[in-house]
């Protein structure tokens, strides 16, 4: 499955994101995601849980291999 989220400003952080698309039900299964290094940014690894991402960034995650593109 394939989301596009718009950008309203100039980045989301990794988290803001993964809670605004309603991804885990709270911030710290989000943290436990992020920081379990089960989050993709571009292809790598993401561990930073504020990682700053911006119109062209891919975000995929395991759970139902969703890949989120952002986009302005």
């Amino acid at each position: 499955m394939n989301q596009t989220f718009t950008l309203t400003s100039e980045y989301i952080p990794l988290n803001k994101l993964l809670k605004f698309l309603d991804i885990w039900e709270n911030g710290w299964a989000i943290k436990s995601m992020i920081t379990g290094w089960l989050i993709f940014v571009n292809e790598k690894q993401e561990f930073r849980i504020r990682n700053k991402l911006v119109a062209g960034d891919v975000v995929t995650y395991p759970d139902g291999d969703v890949t989120i593109t952002i986009s302005n």
